[in-house]
């Protein structure tokens, strides 16, 4: 395995540092997302309004 330039593993340490709005709304939404597939899961749409 070929070593990583210290830079470059610099720059995407602080971007890892510096989440970007987008990331941060990306997460939320992936979050959101998590949370309605586990409450269907558990209260499943009744069948009336899947027509």
């Amino acid at each position: 395995m070929a070593t990583e330039n210290p830079k470059t593993a610099k720059e995407k340490s602080q971007k890892a540092l510096q989440p970007t709005a987008v990331t941060s709304e990306q997460s939320t939404f992936d979050r959101k997302a998590e949370e309605m597939k586990a409450f269907l899961k558990r209260n499943p749409v009744p069948k009336e309004f899947l027509n």
